[in-house]
């Protein structure tokens, strides 16, 4: 797939060429692999939130699991004090 950009900085262009020559790529080359690398990037970034958000809905529920046990620990210590009482 093609794609064109027009209208770029003179500037730019001559500093992605110099980038490319000392990589020993073309233009096109250079600006395909970067294009490329941004797009996986882009969607990597996007798992890496998703993940991020699903392991603190984890760390939550994981805390509650906690405050549960813990009070579920100290009825039962009330209730074996009261037998033993």
């Amino acid at each position: 797939m093609d794609i064109r950009v027009r209208n770029v900085d003179p500037f730019a262009v001559k500093k992605i060429d110099e980038l490319a020559k000392q990589k020993g790529l073309s233009r096109q080359e250079f600006l395909r692999r970067h294009l490329e690398n941004f797009a996986a990037f882009t969607e990597e970034s996007k798992r890496e939130n998703e993940l991020k958000n699903l392991i603190e809905k984890n760390i939550f529920i994981m805390q509650q699991c906690s405050l549960t046990m813990d009070r579920m620990d100290q009825t039962i210590n009330d209730l074996t004090d009261d037998l033993d009482e």
